[in-house]
């Protein structure tokens, strides 16, 4: 009955972590949609979001899309970007970057990356919001 009423197949519920537009350093005055920050491992010393639990998808927010990449693909395409875990004093993409004084290890992906390993992309109804 609901099939012929609500006009839909399949209802679908997953968890995902979504992850806003960010500055690439303090001083910029605009966020970049060209990189995304990827956290390997977190302030505490801990597993970062990257290989959390529960989560099954990442929605990357760009200025008009969010683009949907699963959590094992992401895993499986930065171990392999930075399988020779070369490391740098600043963030760039696929090398590996700790913060002074913290445990955290972070890594940059482009978006053209992001979209290449995507599940989907979604368009955003408002473009003009972003999540701070």
């Amino acid at each position: 009955e609901e099939n012929k009423t609500e006009h839909f197949d399949l209802t679908i519920h997953t968890k995902v972590d979504v992850k806003g537009l960010k500055k690439l350093k303090r001083s910029d005055n605009e966020t970049n949609e060209n990189f995304h920050i990827v956290e390997l491992m977190n302030v505490a010393g801990d597993k970062g979001w990257l290989y959390g639990d529960g989560v099954e998808y990442f929605a990357f927010e760009l200025k008009e899309y969010w683009v949907v990449v699963e959590k094992e693909s992401l895993q499986k395409f930065i171990a392999e970007k930075c399988k020779d875990k070369i490391s740098s004093k600043f963030i760039e993409p696929y090398k590996l970057y700790r913060r002074t004084g913290r445990k955290d290890i972070m890594t940059q992906v482009t978006s053209y990356d992001l979209c290449y390993l995507s599940a989907g992309c979604m368009i955003k109804k408002n473009p003009e919001d972003t999540i701070q």
